[in-house]
C-alpha cells in the first residue's frame, strides 16, 4: 500500500457501467470450411510415418543384410539396388527377397503397408471434405451480412470474391477473423452494456444479433490527417486562420521564426506581413509547425471531438451546390442484393478541383448514407472517399487488422446483462491492490 491519500492507499472500485464485446459470426462458420475427416486420417498418416521413420533409423547394417548363395561373403560390401533405396525413401513395403532381418522386414512392411492404405484414404477424404467446404464457401458469398462484414473489415477479399468463385482456403482467415476477434468496431459485432445492479438478479436481455440500435460511420484518422493537409494548402482559408501554440511547449530555438511570432490573436496574413514574407511560405511554415506539434489553429479538430469531419464541415465556408446530388450512391435497381453497382450522380466538379469545403461535406453526408448501403455501394463510397483525400485504395496490405480500412462503423447492440453486488464485490476483490513502486522491467 502507499501514503496515505494517494492512489495506492484507496481501496478498488469497480465501475458500475461495463462495455460488453463479442465476436460478430458463431465459430460454426470456420469449422464449416474444416476438413474435419481428413484432418484425422491425416494424424494417422503422420503417426504411421513416424513409425516408419523410426524402423529405418533402427535399421540393420548393410554389412548385416546378406543373402544366401555362394556370393554371400561378398554382398555385404554392395549397395542395395536403387529401386529398394528409393522404396525406403518413400517409406514404401519392399518386395520378397529383399535381403535383411526376416522380423524387421515383416515390420517394415507391415507399417508401410498401413500408410499407403492410409494415404489412399487420405485422398478421397480430402477431395469429400473439399467439396463441403466449397459448398459452405459459396453460401457464404451470398450471404449479405457476411459480405457487408468483409467489404467493411477487408475491402481487397471482398473485390477478390467479386471477380470468381469463393475460394474457401481464401476466406478461411477472414473468416476465423471475424469469428474470433470481439473487435471494437463493426456493425456486425455491436457493443452491448452491463451494470452492477444489487437490487437485480443476475441475467441478460438480448434481441439478438441482427438488432441494432444505432450504427454509425466514421473515417480512419487518415482521412482527417489528408483534409487538413488540403486546408493548409487553401491560400484562402491560410489567410485567416489564427494559430496558437499547443499548451506546453516552449517558444522554439531553431529555425522555426514563424512558431515563436504565433501570439493567438494574429492571423497568419498579418504575421506573415510582419514578418516580410510571402503567404505562400507562411503557409508552408504554419504546416511544419503543426507536423511538429507546436502549434494548432482555428481549423484544427480537439482531440475531444467525436466526429472532426462534421466538426470540420461546420466551420468550412459553403457553397451552394450539395455535396452529393440527389441521385448520389444509390443502389442498382432489378439486380440481386450482393451483386448491386453503385451509380454515381453528375457531379459538377470532379477530381483535384473540388474545394476543401466541397470535399469535407461530401465525405460527410458519404458517411451519413454508409451504414445503410449495400456492399457494393460500400466499396464505391470508399473509393470515392479516397479519391477526395487525395489518396488511391492500397489492396496490397494485409487488411484483415484494419490497418488500411478507410470507413469504419460503430454499432450499438441490444445486449443488457445485470450483475449483482455480491458477484461485483467478489470481481473488485479479486483485483489485487497496485504497489507503491513496482520493479521495472529490464529493458
Amino acid at each position: 500500500m502507499g501514503e496515505p491519500g494517494t492512489l495506492q492507499d484507496r481501496e478498488w472500485t469497480l465501475v458500475p457501467a461495463v462495455v460488453v464485446r463479442s465476436a460478430g459470426f458463431p465459430w460454426e462458420l470456420v469449422q464449416s470450411l474444416a476438413y474435419p475427416r481428413a484432418a484425422e486420417t491425416a494424424a494417422a498418416v503422420a503417426l504411421l510415418e513416424s513409425r516408419a521413420l523410426g524402423l529405418l533409423a533402427a535399421a540393420p547394417a548393410r554389412r548385416e543384410a546378406r543373402p544366401a548363395g555362394p556370393h554371400a561373403a561378398r554382398a555385404g560390401t554392395l549397395r542395395l539396388p536403387r529401386g529398394l533405396r528409393g522404396r525406403l525413401r518413400r517409406l514404401r513395403p519392399l518386395p520378397p527377397g529383399t535381403p535383411g532381418p526376416e522380423d524387421w522386414l515383416a515390420d517394415w512392411n507391415h507399417v508401410t503397408g498401413l500408410l499407403e492404405e492410409a494415404r489412399l484414404a487420405l485422398a478421397e477424404e480430402v477431395a469429400a471434405d473439399a467439396a463441403l467446404a466449397r459448398a459452405a464457401a459459396t453460401g457464404l458469398a451470398t450471404d449479405e451480412r457476411f459480405l457487408e462484414a468483409l467489404v467493411c473489415s477487408a475491402p481487397a477479399a471482398y473485390r477478390d470474391l467479386r471477380r470468381g468463385p469463393a475460394d474457401p482456403a481464401r476466406l478461411a482467415p477472414h473468416v476465423q477473423w471475424l469469428a474470433t476477434r470481439a473487435a471494437p468496431t463493426g456493425f456486425h459485432a455491436p457493443e452491448g452494456a452491463g451494470r452492477v445492479e444489487p437490487a437485480l438478479a443476475s441475467g441478460y436481455t438480448w434481441a439478438g444479433h441482427r438488432e441494432l440500435t444505432r450504427r454509425v460511420a466514421y473515417p480512419a484518422a487518415r482521412v482527417g490527417e489528408a483534409l487538413h493537409q488540403r486546408v493548409l494548402a487553401d491560400l484562402a482559408l491560410v489567410a485567416g486562420l489564427v494559430p496558437r501554440r499547443r499548451a506546453g511547449t516552449a517558444p522554439p530555438a531553431d529555425g522555426a521564426a514563424f512558431a515563436a511570432r504565433c501570439d493567438g490573436r494574429r492571423t497568419v496574413a498579418e504575421i506573415a506581413a510582419d514578418c516580410g514574407i510571402s503567404l505562400e511560405r507562411a503557409s508552408a511554415a504554419l504546416a511544419v509547425a503543426v507536423r511538429r506539434g507546436l502549434l494548432t489553429h482555428d481549423l484544427w479538430p480537439p482531440a475531444t471531438v467525436a466526429d472532426p469531419v462534421a466538426w470540420l464541415g461546420e466551420r468550412l465556408p459553403g457553397d451552394d451546390e450539395p455535396a452529393v446530388p440527389d441521385r448520389g450512391l444509390v443502389p442498382a435497381r432489378g439486380v440481386p442484393a450482393q451483386r448491386r453497382r453503385a451509380l454515381a450522380g453528375a457531379r459538377a466538379t470532379t477530381g483535384t478541383d473540388l474545394p476543401a469545403g466541397r470535399r469535407v461535406r461530401e465525405i460527410a453526408a458519404l458517411l451519413e448514407r454508409y451504414p445503410a448501403a449495400s456492399p457494393e455501394v460500400k466499396l464505391a463510397v470508399q473509393s470515392r472517399i479516397e479519391a477526395l483525400t487525395g489518396g488511391a485504395q492500397r489492396a496490397g496490405r494485409d487488411e484483415r487488422s484494419g490497418a488500411r480500412v478507410i470507413v469504419r462503423e460503430a454499432a450499438a447492440g441490444t445486449l443488457r446483462t445485470y450483475t449483482p453486488a455480491a458477484l461485483a464485490a467478489a470481481c473488485a476483490n479479486a483485483c489485487p491492490p497496485r504497489s507503491p513502486r513496482s520493479p521495472r522491467r529490464p529493458s
